[in-house]
């Protein structure tokens, strides 16, 4: 098929290519009207792909620059091994917690080799690049327009590459250069060594060495006032000596956040199985994970209270003989402690995987893996690291414009999902000179869940505030989504709250003045239900994967009768599972 012909021949073939022209055209002609096949598969047909100028053609401008640069630093890589080297050493620094090169923190890093393409020797990244342009001014553009332009290092499955394994001496690990765009699920590639372009389907992972240049998900530009939720600027990597300056999106990209609240925590186990129906679905291990205060809040409430609050007892020690306390929760903060997709793991991973607009549709699953419609394959997630998960709480705050609370965790394609990997075989070039190149095709099996019960120092924690009635509405809406780098939008939605009235002045208290909640649960008197109209901001191409209301009366763990072992409730929705509890951070 003419699609799967590189755009460029070798330069070396021109005078050849002359002296056989009428063999070549009969043959190209011939081989064009067949049809490549999987070697896994011979009867499969393929499905067309896009050309390269097709892709070329839609790009928007911003693209068009990445694919400029793209261009040249393919040559660049192409002729410098201490290029190579620099961009694998960079990229294990992991600066957001990811292989990610960020151009403007390695831009003016000197690079020094007896190799090096350089007119003074040691030179900066910048300076060896500026070599292949034509003029300063193109470089000048896509770094004004590009501000979070990076070169990401993938790790390819089956170890076939990863900025660990790769050696930037060696000739054969000389990596071709993807772009990651928005417009496309298909991947252009530039193969500098064979001077070649072509386009690698959406479905497919290559299965050589391979860099990325993309924008980063997990740095954004700082606007300023660096008070949003859980953003940091970027200290550990002063190298930005102008402006702009940048922020992290979210704490748990930062390789250099210390959690202040850092320490012992509980470990994974295992859990027994019985023949009995203990009422619910206990996750192997995860009766490791529930700390002895909870236990003490399940079991003071058990058999004397129906539908009991525990988080009474946690937030204001009620028991059954004790219905009237004041706040002492503030060393137990609300968290997220872990997660899970549900419903259809193939459908789940082209949901999350999907970098270009318009929504997955729907298809048999089961015939997702093979010989299913190419316009369906938006499983790129290979150009473009681990997941960006972004988490938005609704927490009903009485303070004006703060019911709001954001956070963001990342997470490998192998922590949410468990697959398989099928061979694919691509023969690139032009008739005579061709050879072949390998690529891997997941296959989804099943869907994984993800731990965030550590406090280790470095782990991530999904840590959002203590559950206080008297600033914090008693139900919570909490919805999930797959983040993508594209342009902000904002929207307008209504959010419901509920209030607890039971909440009093007591003269009497150790500390006059103090509120206390007055009864267990609502106490005497009723709920104050308010609807509230907010500006919400979105990023355009999020993923939606499923939103699900909390309340400050929902049950946080389960006994399991059969096993004599206490579970994390889980709450579910369409799309994912989680568990919502106190964590304690002061001791």
């Amino acid at each position: 098929m003419k699609n799967f012909y590189e755009i460029k021949k070798p330069k070396i073939l021109k005078r050849f290519y002359s002296c056989y022209a009428v063999i070549f055209c009969t043959l190209f002609i011939f081989s064009c009207s067949k049809d490549f096949t999987d070697d896994f598969n011979p009867g499969f047909q393929q499905a067309e792909v896009s050309s390269f100028e097709k892709i070329e053609a839609e790009m928007s401008v911003k693209e068009q620059l990445r694919l400029n640069f793209a261009r040249k630093i393919a040559k660049a890589v192409s002729d410098n091994p201490e290029l190579r080297l620099f961009l694998k050493t960079e990229a294990l620094k992991m600066i957001n917690n990811d292989f990610d090169v960020f151009y403007p923190v390695v831009k003016d890093k000197i690079i020094k080799g007896a190799h090096l393409k350089s007119s003074v020797g040691a030179s900066t990244f910048r300076n060896i690049l500026l070599q292949y342009f034509d003029n300063e001014s193109e470089l000048i553009e896509i770094e004004q327009q590009l501000p979070l332009l990076t070169i990401f290092i993938p790790q390819l499955p089956e170890n076939s590459f990863s900025a660990e394994s790769w050696d930037p001496n060696d000739p054969e690990q000389n990596p071709v250069v993807a772009v990651r765009l928005s417009t496309s699920s298909d991947v252009p590639m530039i193969d500098d060594f064979h001077n070649q372009e072509y386009v690698v389907e959406s479905d497919l992972i290559p299965a050589y060495p391979v860099i990325v240049i993309k924008d980063n998900e997990r740095i954004e530009l700082s606007d300023g006032s660096n008070t949003s939720n859980q953003k940091r600027e970027l200290v550990c990597f002063s190298e930005i000596s102008e402006s702009p300056t940048y922020n992290y999106i979210d704490d748990n990209f930062d390789p250099c956040y210390t959690d202040p609240w850092a320490g012992g925590g509980g470990s994974g186990g295992g859990s027994g199985s019985g023949s009995c129906n203990p009422g619910f679905d206990p996750i192997p291990g995860r009766d490791a994970t529930v700390n002895q205060f909870l236990k003490n809040a399940y079991n003071v409430f058990n058999g004397s209270i129906t539908t009991p609050w525990h988080r009474d007892n946690i937030y204001y020690q009620l028991t059954p003989t004790q219905t009237t306390n004041a706040y002492v929760g503030s060393r137990y903060e609300e968290a997220i402690t872990y997660f899970r997709l549900t419903g259809n793991a193939d459908d789940m991973f082209n949901r999350m995987s999907d970098q270009s607009d318009g929504a997955t549709s729907n298809y048999d699953p089961l015939d997702a893996n093979h010989d299913w419609d190419h316009d369906l394959r938006d499983r790129t997630p290979w150009t473009d690291g681990f997941f960006e998960i972004d988490v938005l709480i609704f927490d009903g705050s009485k303070v004006p414009g703060a019911s709001e609370q954001r956070m963001r965790f990342s997470a490998r394609p192998d922590e949410l999902f468990e697959y398989e990997q099928e061979t694919v075989t691509r023969t690139r070039g032009v008739w005579p000179v061709t050879w072949e190149r390998t690529y891997w095709r997941p296959i989804i099996t099943d869907l994984k869940g993800m731990d965030f019960t550590s406090t280790a120092i470095g782990s991530q924690k999904l840590y959002i505030h203590p559950w206080d009635l008297t600033k914090y509405s008693n139900v919570w809406s909490i919805e999930f989504y797959e983040y993508d780098n594209s342009e902000d939008v904002t929207v307008t939605t209504s959010i419901s709250t509920k209030f607890n009235t039971n909440l009093e002045v007591d003269a009497s208290a150790s500390i006059p003045g103090d509120i206390v909640k007055v009864g267990l649960k609502y106490g005497a008197s009723l709920a104050l239900e308010e609807s509230e109209t907010k500006q919400v901001k979105y990023k355009l191409d999020r993923d939606f994967l499923g939103k699900k209301d909390v309340s400050f009366e929902d049950r946080l763990i389960n006994f399991n009768q059969c096993d004599n072992k206490y579970y994390p409730k889980l709450t579910e929705t369409a799309g994912v599972a989680f568990e919502l509890r106190p964590v304690q951070v002061e001791f």
